[in-house]
């Protein structure tokens, strides 16, 4: 598997394959373990980290984190 990141996105449907949204939802498919979001407005975010397969379906149970924070 591997880390999808959403930026200020909801999960949607866990039982369907991930969709890459530019600036949104990111997939990390190519091995690398950072990703820099850019141009982020000031103001409260949310990251949603999500493991998925190869077919970017989300792992079953949910392997899932949740983090907040604010740029100033």
């Amino acid at each position: 598997g591997h880390h999808h990141l959403y930026l200020d996105a909801d999960l949607g449907d866990v039982t369907a394959p991930i969709p890459a949204v530019p600036g949104s939802i990111i997939h990390m498919g190519d091995g690398s373990s950072e990703y820099t979001f850019v141009d982020v407005p000031s103001g409260s975010h949310r990251l949603i980290a999500v493991v998925a397969d190869g077919a970017h379906v989300p792992l079953q149970p949910l392997v899932v984190d949740t983090i907040e924070f604010i740029v100033e």
